[in-house]
């Protein structure tokens, strides 16, 4: 608005001074309407971008894209999952080297260490967002480097301790714009034991992010 206000504001001085005609400033109208509007969309677009990116940021990014496709479909983890001399070495010099660790079906396990010890760079390397590694992952004795990475989901996914809250609801940041049933959403509430939490809360709008425990 102010910067068509000063476009007409300025036409109106040029034609004050006999330099422009009257019959230009609906030109002009029409010129600067057009400029601001468009100027209005590419806001709203980097709104939208800037938004979106939050959640790209959540997702590994694909290094090698032939990685993705090639290799053999798996779609269950049957018996047990094993790290065999795996390292990875980063740019600065620094390498990472695990123990010899199995990981069998059915049971829990913990990966505890200090900061800075490979803990998220273990994980990122089960979920295949890293495939530089030295060493082997065998799934079931067969090589992670040989498995089609689209088939990862079926077996393997991580919840990551970064929480990101739209400005909305929190029954609106659960959905997140799906249509679910009230059983189904009340069932997957209780299974993760946030129904204290939650159900007195789906019309709260939080300021900031929840915790990683909440």
């Amino acid at each position: 608005m102010l910067g068509q206000f000063l476009i007409l504001a300025v036409a109106g001085f040029l034609i004050m001074n006999g330099q422009i005609g009257i019959g230009v400033v609906m030109s002009v109208g029409n010129l600067s309407g057009t400029v601001t509007n468009y100027s209005k969309s590419v806001a709203n677009s980097l709104i939208l971008l800037n938004a979106t990116g939050k959640l790209l940021e959540k997702y590994g990014k694909i290094t090698d894209e032939s990685k993705v496709t090639d290799g053999e479909e798996v779609t269950a983890f049957e018996s047990k999952l094993e790290l065999k001399n795996l390292a990875v070495a980063f740019p600065d010099g620094q390498k990472i080297e695990y123990p010899e660790i199995v990981i069998e079906k059915g049971k829990k396990y913990a990966i505890i260490g200090d900061s800075g010890s490979g803990k998220s760079t273990l994980i990122n390397l089960l979920v295949g967002n890293k495939q530089d590694y030295e060493g082997e992952i065998l799934l079931d004795g067969k090589d992670y480097k040989g498995i089609n990475r689209k088939s990862l989901p079926h077996f393997m996914s991580v919840i990551m301790q970064f929480p990101y809250l739209f400005k909305e609801t929190v029954e609106e940041n659960l959905t997140l714009g799906r249509k679910i049933s009230p059983d189904i959403f009340d069932k997957s509430i209780r299974i993760a034991c946030a129904d204290d939490f939650v159900f007195n809360k789906l019309d709260t709008v939080y300021d900031k992010n929840l915790s990683g425990g909440q």
